[in-house]
């Protein structure tokens, strides 16, 4: 799940609404924000969900027994 992330990764400028969607070959990341909040963007939120996404596949966060 992290490569496939980072491979269809956030959008690195502002998007106009609340509703975004990236392909990338099998993978589809698909957003939908409030409208009070709008859709994250940029260098940074990408860099940190790779960084979430490694640190959760190193720990195996996802698994809960």
């Amino acid at each position: 799940m992290a490569r496939a992330m980072v491979q269809a990764t956030l959008p690195h400028k502002r998007i106009a609404g609340t509703y975004f969607e990236r392909k990338n070959d099998p993978y589809t990341l698909t957003l939908l924000a409030p409208p009070s909040k709008g859709l994250t963007y940029g260098s940074i939120p990408c860099l940190l969900l790779a960084l979430v996404t490694t640190e959760a596949v190193e720990t195996k966060a996802w698994n809960l027994s």
